[in-house]
């Protein structure tokens, strides 16, 4: 885990496609300033960019020495999505 200008950043392990392991990188905001600091106006006219950093992100896990990544398929992506529904439901 790390944090960068108010993000948080994790690394961890998973279960993705036919429960293989596999791994996520996950980031979030995590600096409360983010939030508290809007009044609702400011709420209501908010408009958030979306700017997708995966291939620089593989580069640099490349680069570092970290082997080869890449973008999971729709269907990879579904997996993970419901390994951590089962997760939760465990919780409930």
């Amino acid at each position: 885990m790390a944090e960068v200008l108010g993000m948080r950043i994790v690394f961890f392990g998973w279960r993705g496609l036919n429960q293989t392991k596999t791994f996520r990188l996950h980031g979030y905001v995590d600096d409360r300033r983010y939030i508290e600091g809007l009044s609702e106006k400011d709420i209501e006219n908010l408009q958030v960019v979306k700017i997708d950093i995966s291939e620089a992100m593989i580069d640099l896990l490349e680069i570092s020495g970290a082997g080869k990544w890449r973008i999971p398929s729709p269907a990879e992506i579904e997996a993970e999505l419901d390994h951590g529904d089962a997760i939760e439901a465990r919780f409930r």
